[in-house]
């Protein structure tokens, strides 16, 4: 499948454009501040119904404007195509739609057009924290596996669930112990995706690295979780009265994180700019 034709309104600093593209490889030139990466950040929204740069839906409308819209049109392999828009208007809900029919749940998209993206503000995934770096496993596994994607969704839910009973003053005992339960299955499945995905990308990224950098060092990719020594529920018994005294779940999958080393040492501390953006483009 590959995007045949975009089309922008009202999108970031775009007021009104569509571009044409190829099957194969696009080049998107033109000077400072016309558009290009909130082109490709269009893109990402047609895909993953989200910004890749913002978390906030307010940042897609260009100045004093209320209302954004993007058009894609996908040619499949067998020639069929496939149409998606994505609306936003400020006060009402944002729209996906694939063809004409708009999707329920925005998670029924996700993995329909997969995508990677690639930016200058990828370094945050070796210097900004761990959630970063959650992202960047979830966004990957979420597009690939539909099954991850809810499991992930369900423990986040509950996840909410649990810090807020952890906060109440006379704390019900029976219904922590059943959202304990309920949370490591959800947990297992999700620590068992992305130790596979870690491997996977532990076993690729330094031969990629070594082709961009020319040889020059080694590096590797380290995954790093609580569920590695210990199953989820022993884990919520253990920290059990560190989480009150602090009001949320200190320990779980949500805690996840991946070490990334040059030489031995964490790129983070040691590498320069260039070394990181080197081993960032690795990774994607």
């Amino acid at each position: 499948m590959h995007l045949d034709s975009i089309k922008l309104t009202n999108f970031k600093n775009i007021a009104s454009a569509e571009v044409s593209c190829c099957a194969k490889i696009n080049c998107i030139t033109g000077e400072n501040g016309t558009g290009k990466t909130s082109l490709l950040d269009a893109i990402h929204y047609l895909s993953m119904t989200k910004s890749y740069f913002n978390s906030s839906d307010l940042h897609a409308y260009r100045y004093g404007e209320t209302v954004t819209a993007i058009t894609g049109t996908y040619i499949k392999d067998d020639g069929t195509t496939e149409h998606i828009t994505v609306s936003l208007k400020k006060g009402e809900e944002k729209q996906v739609k694939r063809g004409q029919k708009a999707y329920r749940k925005f998670s029924e998209h996700i993995g329909l057009i997969p995508i990677v993206m690639t930016s200058s503000y990828d370094i945050s995934l070796i210097n900004d924290s761990g959630e970063e770096r959650r992202k960047f496993l979830n966004t990957i596994l979420s597009q690939v596996s539909r099954d991850y994607l809810q499991n992930l969704q369900h423990y986040n839910q509950l996840l909410l669930y649990r810090n807020k009973l952890l906060k109440e003053e006379n704390l019900n005992a029976d219904f922590l112990e059943t959202l304990n339960v309920k949370m490591a299955g959800f947990a297992g499945k999700i620590f068992e995706e992305r130790r596979k995905l870690c491997l996977e990308l532990a076993a690729t990224v330094p031969e990629f690295y070594q082709i961009i950098s020319g040889g020059r060092e080694s590096v590797t990719l380290v995954y790093s979780s609580d569920l590695e020594n210990s199953d989820f529920q022993s884990l919520m018994e253990k920290n059990l009265e560190k989480d009150r005294v602090l009001g949320f779940t200190s320990a779980g999958v949500h805690r996840d994180d991946i070490k990334f080393m040059l030489n031995g040492h964490s790129i983070r501390n040691c590498g320069s700019q260039g070394q990181q953006k080197t081993f960032t483009l690795s990774l994607k």
